[in-house]
């Protein structure tokens, strides 16, 4: 019997962190360290292993170790950034070789070039990258780096490789909310999907006296202002409502804060140290350290 929650939802999709080393700095991640100028994180990360992450073995051991109890229809490798990790490539291998239909990856972009063919042979079924911008500027203040534009020549080539290309743009209020339309024009050139998403006001931000929030039906009154549309019936548990151009092509947004999701939600999230948390519980039950 699949196991269930205490408000009896079924989790059949996992989401694990495999680093939390990012090579880009991010305003809605960093937060107002950013914005105040004292953040100093080099840009070109290195992929490094360090003592507080798991071994490739390791991970497959505790993905297995979920399958087998709460069987897997999909599964997302994040970070941070993964593309960073040694072991990404590796492990869509090993999930597709488990019987995992849909493996994913969410991804700045910045490295995926050098990844393309390798992720293709391995048979990753979807790629999310973060695109906030479509002004070069906009991107780069947004990513906190120079040359994060790059990033859009990076996406169209993955898509000319075969790639499920996706974008994820946060939107800020103040920062980036310009950039609906252009996003939208840009995915609907490349018959890319295209999903705004409502900026969280957390951590930093948390008790910020001003808002950065774009609401879901501001991202709908600025779309209605070019171009017509009408809703799709929201799939079970899906993260994203839809909706539908006239002109042909969709649009999604993921509404954190307008129409949360989570009442049917059917993710399991692992971040950097939770995964290693779990390896220690599962074989290692003498000292297991929580996070």
């Amino acid at each position: 019997m699949i196991p269930t929650d205490t408000y009896g939802r079924k989790f059949e999709k996992l989401r694990i962190s495999l680093t939390n080393e990012c090579n880009f700095n991010c305003i809605y991640c960093v937060g107002h360290e950013h914005l105040s100028g004292k953040l100093n994180r080099s840009f070109e990360a290195v992929a490094t292993v360090k003592k507080n992450h798991l071994t490739a073995i390791q991970y497959k051991q505790c993905i297995a170790a979920i399958h087998a109890v709460s069987p897997l229809k999909q599964i997302r490798f994040t970070g941070g950034e993964p593309l960073l990790s040694p072991y990404l490539i590796e492990l869509v291998t090993f999930c597709k070789s488990l019987g995992i239909k849909d493996v994913g990856l969410t991804s700045n972009g910045w490295y995926l070039e050098r990844k393309i063919n390798d992720l293709v042979k391995a048979g990753i079924d979807s790629l999310n990258i973060s695109l906030d911008g479509f002004n070069d500027d906009v991107i780069n203040q947004m990513a906190g780096v120079s040359n994060a534009h790059r990033v859009k020549e990076t996406i169209i080539k993955a898509k000319d490789a075969g790639l499920p290309v996706k974008l994820n743009a946060v939107l800020m209020r103040g920062k980036n909310e310009s950039e609906i339309l252009p996003l939208l024009n840009f995915a609907r050139a490349h018959n890319i999907p295209l999903r705004y998403i409502e900026f969280m006001e957390m951590g930093s931000y948390h008790q910020s006296n001003q808002s950065y929030l774009v609401k879901e039906q501001t991202i709908l009154d600025t779309i209605a202002l070019h171009h017509a549309f009408k809703p799709v019936k929201r799939t079970l548990s899906s993260t994203a409502n839809y909706w539908e151009l006239e002109q042909g092509g969709t649009f999604g947004i993921i509404a954190n804060h307008s129409t949360p999701f989570c009442g049917d939600c059917n993710r399991l999230r692992l971040d950097s140290t939770e995964i290693i948390w779990l390896f220690e519980l599962l074989y290692r039950p003498q000292h297991p350290k929580r996070p």
